[in-house]
């Protein structure tokens, strides 16, 4: 029997909270399978005792195609695993066919033994971090609501020295910073006139997935598929329309879209914000319609804290327990609504306390 610290680590935690469940993000190559790569997973999780789930838009841990990471930068890389441990997928590059499970399971198995279990509510109350070495996670001597965190020194196997972002990028990753760049160019343009950039446009990820967009009225036609890739998915679209709507079309309100797109960017960079921006202090524009926009009672109760006054993005994190995914997500939808107003030191100096 294998016998590692992740193994170690669990026969330590009570019998009643033996099986752990994991959800990894997947930032896969289009022609992966990800039936096949849930089948290994399970293998995987069924020889350490663990539950192991893709789940798009979040997850405790990132899985990294190796087949794409040849062509993602350090800083894309490290965008979207946002202080998360990562696994990496084998590319399975010159792989016999028939080993091609072996080699994945044996993979994998090999980088979770390397991980250790830390508790969550601990890595909480240590300053929001949610990854820490598991000796320094303990809460009155319980080991509850454990997580996976990656060894001293562990980085993402594969994901080195590359080529200049400008010279190497993920297709998807650029469309959708283009898609959202003319947005807003179309948005901005619709508020000063009827010139050509402020015409109606259409996006989507596919048939019978588009998004059509009416700036001057302020609306978005949604395909029923567009809206569930966008709105539980978290992806952006990048492709332009070739077609009209299906007969199973929405129209919502602009701000209703800008929001859930905001959502979906989080691995984009902040828009209109600071370098620092987790450090700087933002005053907020209150949101009339918040409850339009959203339901989740911690948007809801984060937009209740930033009308008490200004704060910074690191403040918000650690009085939300907000992860670093969930914290870019709730600050890019603000962003995008324009709801956010940065406190340079030159306003401080301007207007001193």
């Amino acid at each position: 029997m294998l016998n590692s610290p992740l193994r170690n680590r669990r026969r330590s935690v009570p019998q009643a909270s033996a099986t752990r469940h994991v959800s990894l993000q997947p930032l896969m190559a289009p022609e992966r399978d990800l039936a096949a790569v849930q089948r290994s997973l399970d293998e995987v999780g069924r020889r350490l005792n663990v539950s192991f789930a893709l789940q798009q838009g979040a997850g405790d841990i990132v899985l990294l195609d190796g087949a794409l990471l040849p062509h993602l930068s350090v800083q894309q890389v490290e965008a979207f695993r946002e202080d998360r441990p990562a696994v990496t997928l084998p590319s399975l590059l010159g792989k016999p066919q028939g080993r091609v499970d072996e080699v994945v399971q044996a993979s994998l198995l090999q980088q979770f033994e390397a991980l250790q279990v830390v508790d969550r509510r601990g890595a909480a109350a240590n300053g929001g971090s949610a990854w820490h070495t598991a000796a320094s996670m303990s809460l009155n001597g319980v080991p509850e609501a454990t997580i996976f965190c990656p060894s001293p020194g562990m980085y993402v196997a594969g994901a080195g020295a590359r080529t200049p972002a400008s010279q190497q990028q993920d297709s998807t990753t650029v469309g959708a910073a283009v898609f959202v760049a003319q947005v807003f160019e179309a948005l901005g343009a619709a508020t000063v006139g009827d010139g050509p950039l402020a015409a109606a446009r259409s996006w989507g990820y596919g048939p019978q997935a588009n998004l059509f967009f009416d700036f001057k009225r302020r609306q978005v036609v949604c395909d029923l598929q567009a809206l569930q890739r966008l709105r539980v998915r978290f992806e952006l679209p990048h492709l332009s329309a070739k077609e009209g709507p299906c007969f199973d079309a929405g129209r919502r309100g602009m701000n209703e879209v800008l929001w859930d797109l905001g959502l979906a960017s989080a691995a984009l960079p902040l828009r209109a914000a600071p370098a620092d921006w987790l450090d700087v202090a933002f005053s907020f524009v209150p949101v009339a319609d918040i409850r339009v926009l959203t339901r989740q009672p911690c948007h809801l109760e984060a937009v209740r804290r930033l009308q008490a006054g200004p704060t910074t993005a690191g403040a918000l994190r650690r009085s939300m327990r907000f992860t670093t995914l969930e914290l870019k997500q709730f600050m890019q939808a603000l962003s995008f609504l324009d709801r956010l107003r940065w406190i340079t030191n030159k306003d401080l100096e301007s207007h001193p306390p």
